[in-house]
């Protein structure tokens, strides 16, 4: 039996090749699930779950959008978002202590599970899903836009540069105490951290060009919008990954971005 679905949050916008709107309808929504495990369980892990969708408990919750070439009516990208206005439960909070962020005032938008069809990974379909979002927020507006920017490492070494080059960068925040919970830190990072931050200044801006590589395209693109990363990284073992939760106060969103993602 098909459980209905519908948008919580109706965007429904053409521009260029694509259609760009939150999906309103139970196939809407399992074709999401499906680029999703295409892009998350068959390419990044090697494996496929049984039905072949990428599901959680927080798919019945969230909005969905969709990234849908209109001449063929293929889904080709999606993004989840999840409001406090509708839930107050959230995937991060599967891996980080967010009590702080909670706490504060305004509406919250869990931005979350990003992918686009390989065949269709090109920055024009990352506009699309930027102004997908962007369109969302017009309709809804957030205080805040939160969420987990994955990264391909899970040693300790990896994660210490990335954390000391994004604190020594202005990209990390202390304004939140919202660090892993005890199951999601990763062995040795403190120690991997203390021992880093003991070498000369000089030599780890000598990597800097190294470790800014590693940082993927996505969570350059938050971090650009003037979002912080907040605590240290949460080891995600199921998929392979650590995830640094990243967190935009709308009010410091950069104005030439409203002006390039603007929906209409």
């Amino acid at each position: 039996m098909t459980v209905p679905f519908s948008a919580k949050v109706a965007v429904d916008i053409s521009w260029s090749r694509f259609l760009i709107k939150t999906v309103s309808n139970a196939a809407e929504r399992e074709a999401a699930l499906r680029l999703r495990h295409q892009v998350f369980m068959r390419e990044l892990l090697g494996r496929d779950t049984e039905n072949l969708l990428d599901q959680d408990a927080f798919d019945d919750i969230c909005d969905h959008l969709a990234i849908i070439e209109q001449a063929t009516g293929t889904m080709v990208g999606t993004y989840r978002f999840i409001s406090s206005d509708f839930c107050q439960d959230f995937y991060t909070q599967t891996e980080f202590n967010l009590d702080d962020l909670l706490g504060q005032e305004g509406r919250k938008l869990e931005v979350g599970r990003a992918c686009i069809h390989p065949d269709f990974r090109n920055g024009f379909t990352f506009i699309a899903l930027w102004k997908g979002l962007s369109a969302y927020i017009h309709q809804h507006p957030v205080h805040y836009l939160f969420g987990c920017s994955s990264v391909k490492h899970t040693e300790a070494e990896d994660l210490a540069k990335m954390v000391d080059y994004l604190q020594r960068h202005g990209y990390y925040s202390k304004d939140y105490r919202c660090q892993p919970l005890p199951a999601f830190t990763t062995p040795g990072l403190d120690e991997a951290l203390q021992q880093l931050t003991q070498q000369p200044l000089q030599q780890r801006e000598g990597e800097d060009h190294l470790v800014k590589k590693t940082l993927p395209p996505l969570l350059w693109a938050y971090l650009d919008a003037g979002a912080k990363v907040a605590g240290m990284p949460a080891l995600d073992r199921d998929f392979a990954c650590a995830d640094f939760l990243t967190i935009l106060d709308t009010d410091n969103l950069r104005d030439d971005l409203v002006r390039k993602y603007k929906p209409w």
